[in-house]
């Protein structure tokens, strides 16, 4: 294999790894741009579970309380 080669197929295995991530990224910001009430709802549960000024991250621990975020993830992906 050339390195010509060699650097089209490194580089078609690193798009093919970042656009994935990147149209999913995409996707949910139309889905909040064109639905902001989904938003409020998603930043409500978040609220409530990690404190109306963001007093903490969420955990691993907290995913079973915050299933309309989850569910908007999934939909994104």
């Amino acid at each position: 294999m050339t390195e010509t080669q060699q650097l089209f197929v490194f580089r078609t295995l690193m798009e093919a790894g970042s656009d994935t991530s990147r149209v999913t990224h995409g996707q949910i910001i139309a889905g909040a741009v064109t639905s902001p009430d989904w938003v409020a709802r998603a930043r409500k549960d978040l609220d409530e579970v990690c404190g109306h000024n963001v007093e903490r991250l969420p955990q691993r621990e907290d995913r079973p309380r915050l299933k309309y975020i989850s569910a908007v993830v999934k939909e994104g992906f």
